[in-house]
């Protein structure tokens, strides 16, 4: 027998079939996707009762789900399911949400120039979320020495940072009405986060 029947004979032919028409997702991936829109539009609906109740939950909630659903969506193009990057990225959304609402109500109520606020977003906000990034995505993979190190991946990520956020600081603080600027910064970290997926 030949070596090239006999590979063919010892190959999966599932596997054969997985290359020339591409991974499938499992079910479970399209169910989540599904629970995260329904539990999205739910916390869009009722933002307001939530805000008046629990001042802090509504951006928590807000930033998890759009962080989570950015990495389903994700997972989706790369049709690679994951558990542990969701559940990465609503710890990740959760903390972004909280911690965002207060650095943009500091930055409003305390800065009356634009050029001022968009340069503290730019030369503290932006380094310190970066940061807040790295340090949970090296702790969450329990990254070892044969990987990149915690400062390549810092400043990698900060340059695509670099390149994105001070552009949509600028129309936020220039253009977005206050009580508009967390949706606004919470549709803009939709997008970074699918960004942010691809980087860890």
């Amino acid at each position: 027998m030949s070596h090239d029947l006999e590979d063919l004979r010892n190959k999966p032919f599932s596997g054969h079939l997985e290359k020339q028409y591409g991974k499938t997702l499992p079910l479970i991936a399209y169910v989540i996707l599904v629970i995260e829109l329904v539990a999205g539009a739910q916390v869009l609906y009722h933002y307001e009762g939530i805000l008046k109740a629990y001042p802090n939950l509504g951006p928590t909630l807000l930033g998890a789900i759009s962080a989570v659903l950015a990495q389903s969506i994700t997972q989706m193009f790369k049709k690679k399911h994951s558990n542990n990057k969701l559940f990465k990225f609503i710890c990740w959304g959760a903390l972004n949400g909280m911690v965002s609402t207060i650095w943009i109500d500091f930055l409003v109520n305390s800065m009356d120039s634009v050029v001022l606020q968009v340069a503290l977003d730019q030369s503290i906000g932006a380094p310190f979320f970066q940061l807040l990034f790295t340090l949970l995505s090296m702790a969450w993979d329990n990254e070892t020495a044969s990987g990149p190190s915690p400062k390549a991946v810092y400043f990698k990520s900060l340059r695509y940072s670099f390149c994105f956020w001070p552009f949509m600081s600028v129309a936020m603080f220039c253009f977005v009405p206050d009580n508009m600027m967390f949706f606004f910064n919470c549709f803009v970290n939709f997008v970074w986060n699918m960004i942010l997926c691809k980087l860890g």
